[in-house]
């Protein structure tokens, strides 16, 4: 919670200011389901799994 609490409040006051660009999609990453067994402890990112229920 603190990094995305960070995050928001480092990037919202500038949102306005931010440029947008072209993603490289050299560089991109996508998740399929096919791959979750290589998540390891990290397949389940829900609220019940990181104790904040």
């Amino acid at each position: 919670m603190r990094h995305a609490q960070h995050l928001l409040s480092d990037v919202l006051p500038r949102l306005g200011h931010i440029t947008p660009r072209q993603q490289d999609e050299t560089q991109a990453v996508t998740h399929c389901l096919r791959d979750s067994d290589q998540l390891g402890d990290r397949t389940d990112w829900t609220r019940a799994a990181s104790g904040m229920a």
